[in-house]
């Protein structure tokens, strides 16, 4: 049987997992406008010294918090991989919206 007394600590952890999530969801959304105007700009997806940049950042407030820079390292590298990944895929939509829609001007000049 469950000790009641972690009741109250379990509680605010949930709470907690409930806003990582919806920051995740957050960013993600911004990720998806930044993959549409990255496309249509015709910038490119990766940007090494963004990446680099970001991780020095999360890893030195990683260790001013007193959290593991390894652990936030791995956070990150998920978080950023999975970002990657749905910019991939966006931009080789709009890429291949836009080569459709030169090819149908093409057939009808």
């Amino acid at each position: 049987m469950e000790d009641e007394r972690l009741k109250p600590f379990r509680t605010r952890i949930d709470e907690i997992d409930r806003s990582i999530i919806d920051l995740v969801g957050k960013r993600i959304r911004i990720v998806r406008e930044i993959a549409r105007f990255k496309a249509k700009s015709r910038i490119p997806m990766m940007q090494k010294k963004r990446l680099q940049d970001l991780f020095d950042s999360r890893t030195e407030e990683a260790s001013r918090l007193g959290l593991d820079r390894d652990f936030v390292t791995l956070l990150f590298r998920t978080i950023v991989d999975y970002s990657c990944r749905i910019e991939e895929r966006i931009i080789n939509e709009v890429e291949q919206s836009e080569g459709d829609q030169e090819s149908e001007g093409e057939q009808e000049g």
